[in-house]
């Protein structure tokens, strides 16, 4: 069920990109494993480029591993995402699945202007813009504030003027050491 829930997804952002259609149907017949998330999917490929949901013993040209944090890095950074991801298989299929899926873009304004029409659809997407840069801003000053914790108040990781201090009097030390030995050769 959400197997084709998932596929169906796919086929409607597919459906916006006939460039992709025509990359994805010279594999047809192809099944594209995608596992590391707690639903593993099976697709296969259709004559026109789309996806439908592949038979449990159907073999797999490619094995897609996705990361753990998949859809964090999805909604945060999908250049991450993208080079995170283990791709093993035939080279050609991940190639091609690699430069579709890595430029394939959901235009979600032109979905909701169906709904509820062009200047709504307009409004919530900026909307939903703004909610995600700020979800994202009020992210990093978090992530900044337990940084802030753990090296000033907890004083459990060193600061970075603390990491500088520490190399230059290794470097001292070091230097140090080289004249002291070559003193002793001397002697």
């Amino acid at each position: 069920m959400l197997n084709a829930a998932i596929c169906g997804s796919i086929n409607h952002i597919l459906k916006t990109s006939p460039w992709a259609l025509a990359r994805l149907c010279g594999y047809s017949g192809a099944v594209v494993a995608i596992e590391g998330t707690p639903f593993p999917l099976r697709l296969k490929i259709q004559d026109a480029g789309f996806f439908s949901v592949a038979e449990p013993d159907d073999l797999a040209a490619v094995v897609i591993v996705l990361p753990a944090d998949v859809l964090a890095r999805l909604l945060a950074d999908r250049s991450s995402l993208f080079s995170s991801i283990k791709i093993s298989g035939a080279a050609d299929l991940a190639e091609t699945l690699g430069f579709v899926f890595r430029n394939l873009e959901w235009d979600a304004e032109a979905d909701l202007a169906g709904l509820v029409g062009d200047i709504p659809a307009r409004r919530m997407a900026l909307a939903g813009q703004g909610l995600t840069a700020g979800l994202c801003r009020s992210a990093e000053r978090g992530l900044e504030n337990i940084r802030e914790y753990f090296v000033d108040e907890l004083r459990v990781v060193a600061s970075d003027e603390e990491l500088v201090m520490f190399a230059e009097d290794v470097d001292v030390l070091r230097d140090d050491l080289s004249r002291l030995e070559k003193r002793i050769e001397r002697l």
